[in-house]
């Protein structure tokens, strides 16, 4: 009887390599949607607290109605990070002149509406890159304002290098684009 010996082979160096190159684009393309995750994870962040800043303010409007329902206020709350509310500069002239700390004692109306203002600023440049508000009220019954909040985001984008292709515009990696939230506060 006939015995044939089948000669094991392994896998040739050149199958190793092709399965190597394979498995490491795999991994840089996990790598780069894992990036892009958190970029935008991080924008959402940042959206979501535009929009509870600016939900805050019109909060406080409505706890102050007797300052709020007939304020003509209108202008820019340029605060300073560090949430050092002193530091913030408002607008409108006659707020800003008023530095009562409302959490010390009992305020004023106006005052009370100074303070808000100057804290709210404070959080907005600390808590936002490039931070900036604008608050306008019409004065009418019913007053309704506008608060406005933008800051900077920075792009992160997936490109299809291999086919040697450039992303250029607003929406290439490392653009910084301007964003913006307004809410309403509509105060009787």
């Amino acid at each position: 009887m006939l015995i044939k010996k089948h000669k094991s082979g392994g896998f040739s160096m050149l199958e190793v390599l092709v399965t190597l190159v394979i498995i490491l684009l795999g991994v840089l393309g996990m790598a780069g949607m894992q990036m892009l995750a958190i970029n935008n994870t991080q924008i959402a962040r940042t959206h979501s607290l535009a929009a509870i800043l600016a939900s805050s303010l019109t909060a406080e409007m409505q706890a102050n109605q007797p300052y709020w329902s007939t304020s003509t206020t209108s202008g820019k709350v340029s605060g300073v990070s560090a949430k050092d509310w002193t530091n913030t500069t408002l607008g409108d002239s006659t707020l800003n002149g008023l530095s009562t700390d409302c959490t010390a004692g009992t305020c004023a109306a106006a005052e009370m509406a100074a303070y808000d203002l100057k804290a709210w600023g404070a959080n907005v440049a600390t808590l936002l890159p490039a931070g900036a508000a604008q608050v306008a009220c019409n004065g009418a019954t019913p007053n309704v304002c506008t608060v406005s909040v933008s800051w900077n985001e920075k792009n992160v984008a997936l490109h299809n290098m291999a086919a040697g292709a450039t992303v250029s515009g607003a929406l290439a990696t490392g653009t910084i684009q301007s964003q913006s939230y307004t809410t309403f506060a509509n105060i009787n």
